[in-house]
């Protein structure tokens, strides 16, 4: 079937097919995107904030955000908390580096959480976001990475077909 079918992350489609949002969707999220991004990616705005700094009603931001995490360009690494897909990544490369780092191989909450600079709570959301899609596996307050899962968030390089 090569050529038939096109990867694209986590999700397989058509070559020639390409899922989009719709345009007020579309404006939304060039609003959302940069704030989501930068210096505060690691600690970036709730749902609520969000409505409240852009003006929008907060269920709007709700939806568009949901489906920009369908489309694989974020993930909701807690309720009503987005991260962009790159930083998603990142996040996982960090917790790969804090495991490679430590002698036993694990990777502990405080551990992530300074390699962050951020706070407990954010850094122990991210890990179990990691633990519910296999990413890590915990056993009490340990985490190690899963070699068959640490690529989950990297996204693969679009396939097209030869012309």
């Amino acid at each position: 079937r090569e050529g038939r079918i096109a990867v694209d992350g986590a999700w397989v489609r058509l070559p020639g097919h390409t899922a989009r949002l719709a345009p007020a969707d579309e404006a939304l999220w060039a609003d959302i995107a940069p704030k989501l991004g930068g210096a505060a990616r690691f600690r970036p705005p709730r749902v609520r904030d969000l409505a409240t700094e852009l003006g929008e009603d907060e269920a709007d931001i709700r939806r568009a955000l949901k489906l920009v995490s369908r489309l694989g360009q974020a993930d909701e690494i807690a309720h009503d908390h987005f991260f962009p897909r790159e930083v998603t990544a990142e996040l996982a490369e960090i917790a790969c580096a804090a495991a490679a780092a430590d002698p036993r191989g694990v990777v502990t909450a405080a551990a992530f959480r300074d390699r962050l600079d951020n706070g407990r709570k954010v850094a122990i959301q991210i890990l179990e976001f990691f633990d519910r899609h296999g990413v890590t596996i915990r056993r009490g307050d340990e985490r190690r990475i899963n070699s068959r899962r640490r690529d989950l968030f990297r996204r693969a390089p679009v396939t097209e077909p030869d012309a």
